[in-house]
């Protein structure tokens, strides 16, 4: 299951390093779009990280999952932890410098939950609360941060620990 996992950290790493390769992020979509990648790529790199040390701690070699040609093209040989951070400190500057209070929202809690600096994570949440004028927006925004609070990663997977009842009659028709 690991080894699954850890390819999927690889597949989505190689689409996102594609994503973030295109030019002409000047427009509102592409920037948010941008911000975004950066975001879960930071979120992948520590992902792989951690799974990659899991499967070190059980033993299992690297060599097994194809670790090493992965790790060429995708150049992240051990440096994940400093590659994460310089996406989520790239996904922060541009949410600043164009002013998108929910990517900072995001990337400030992202800092804290990945433990990359609590205090700064802290701080941008609390600047980008302040930031959203509307009260309305200002609730929903701490509605979003709560939810991610309700999160956790445990064995390399997410659970919620408050999960909504499931749905007992499916999709409704469209008829």
């Amino acid at each position: 299951v690991v080894r699954t996992q850890v390819r999927y950290c690889q597949a989505g790493l190689a689409h996102l390093r594609e994503s973030l390769s295109q030019k002409d992020a000047n427009n509102h979509e592409r920037r948010k779009n941008y911000m975004m990648c950066l975001y879960q790529q930071a979120h992948l790199l520590c992902s792989h990280h951690k799974l990659l040390h899991l499967l070190q701690d059980r033993g299992n070699g690297l060599e097994d999952i194809g670790q090493a040609v992965v790790d060429d093209v995708l150049d992240i040989k051990g440096a994940e932890l400093e590659l994460a951070r310089k996406s989520l400190d790239e996904c922060i500057d541009l949410s600043i410098s164009f002013d998108y209070p929910f990517m900072q929202l995001l990337a400030g809690k992202s800092c804290v939950k990945l433990g990359f600096d609590i205090s700064s994570g802290e701080a941008l949440i609390q600047r980008a609360l302040e930031c959203i004028a509307s009260p309305s927006d200002r609730e929903v925004a701490k509605v979003i941060l709560s939810r991610i609070d309700d999160m956790q990663v445990v064995g390399g997977h997410t659970f919620k620990t408050h999960m909504p009842p499931s749905c007992q009659r499916g999709v409704p028709s469209a008829a």
